[in-house]
């Protein structure tokens, strides 16, 4: 049987559909998107932070600047610890963040730069999602917030108004809610 050009054509355009699917589904599930959101429960924590707190628009050059800087001790070993971002919420404006863009200091005592404040955070509990996909499938932020908020409701906790992540040198992110 001799197939017309048309249905030729729309034979390749729907073979060539299908591969492109494939293929970017394969690439999906190798850069982890099919990875499940697990909320693991934590007690008695205590970390400190040595940062830089920022409260304005987030497209602003000071809130890079003040990252770039403290990721920049970090890569340079110049403080012992992971990179780490606390964000508060409560009555911020739209497209206005409150962050304190800091260290998560490890258990050697470092040496601390002048202009940077310390912060301690204690929580009797907390709640932590690994994300150890690649950052192109990786959730936003909302998404991860509302798993842990379900987790923490369905074990009869109810939760802080701030986020702390936890940014390691791979690119996974360790996020963290604290109840109260």
């Amino acid at each position: 049987m001799k197939l017309s050009t048309n249905l030729k054509k729309y034979l390749y355009w729907l073979v060539s559909i299908a591969s492109t699917f494939v293929i970017a589904l394969s690439v999906y599930y190798y850069l982890g998107g099919f990875n499940d959101l697990e909320v693991v429960k934590s007690t008695n924590n205590i970390y400190n932070v040595a940062g830089k707190e920022y409260r304005g628009r987030i497209t602003s050059d000071s809130l890079n600047g003040i990252f770039n800087e403290v990721r920049d001790l970090v890569l340079e070993g110049k403080i012992n610890g992971e990179l780490c971002v606390v964000n508060y919420r409560g009555d911020l404006e739209k497209n206005e963040v409150h962050q304190f863009v800091g260290i998560l200091l490890g258990d050697e005592i470092s040496e601390i730069p002048s202009g940077l404040k310390v912060r301690e955070i204690k929580a009797e509990t907390s709640f932590k999602v690994g994300l150890g996909m690649h950052p192109l499938v990786m959730p936003n932020t909302e998404k991860v917030e509302g798993v842990i908020h379900d987790f923490a409701r369905e074990n009869g906790f109810s939760l802080q108004d701030y986020t702390m992540e936890i940014i390691f040198s791979d690119n996974s992110i360790l996020v963290e809610m604290f109840a109260r």
